[in-house]
């Protein structure tokens, strides 16, 4: 038995999803978007009264379980959070390059987010003083992630 505030994946677009028994009391967690352009109140359905809860937007996003005083290496570094709210996106690959070759002047070169980053960064002249040292960096994309499938998302709000 399903109960409000419980969440379910499935292969069924919204309008198909709420054709099912039950499927009325489920909304896509989408911030609302669909239950607007529906001409449904979800603040008023038992999740919104009752809970105070918004309809999260989870589209596009991966799942990650409330991390409820959990202290070892697999904490979230931003506890304490709020259930439902988005966290940003980050990564802890290269973001500076530091160099300092040869003759050249101690430098550091930002390497930018967004993947699209792809040139020779010059250190100075080489030790015979003619063409300049350089390293060349790439990004290899434009965010981390795991191989996934999309699914939606729906939540029981009645």
């Amino acid at each position: 038995m399903n109960q409000i505030g419980d969440i379910k994946y499935s292969i069924l677009k919204p309008d198909d999803f709420r054709k099912l028994p039950d499927g009325e009391n489920w909304l896509p967690m989408d911030g609302g978007d669909y239950a607007i352009a529906k001409g449904i109140d979800y603040l008023a359905t038992t999740l919104g009264e009752k809970y105070n809860i918004d309809l999260p937007d989870a589209r596009g996003m991966f799942i990650r379980v409330m991390n409820e005083n959990r202290d070892d290496k697999y904490t979230d570094p931003d506890h304490p959070r709020i259930i439902g709210k988005p966290q940003e996106n980050q990564t802890n690959n290269i973001e500076m390059i530091g160099f300092d070759w040869g003759r050249s002047t101690t430098s550091n070169k930002p390497v930018p987010e967004d993947g699209t980053w792809s040139k020779r960064i010059d250190t100075g002249k080489n030790a015979k003083d003619t063409n300049k040292d350089g390293i060349t960096l790439k990004k290899r994309g434009v965010e981390n992630r795991p191989n996934n499938l999309a699914f939606y998302l729906y939540i029981k709000v009645n």
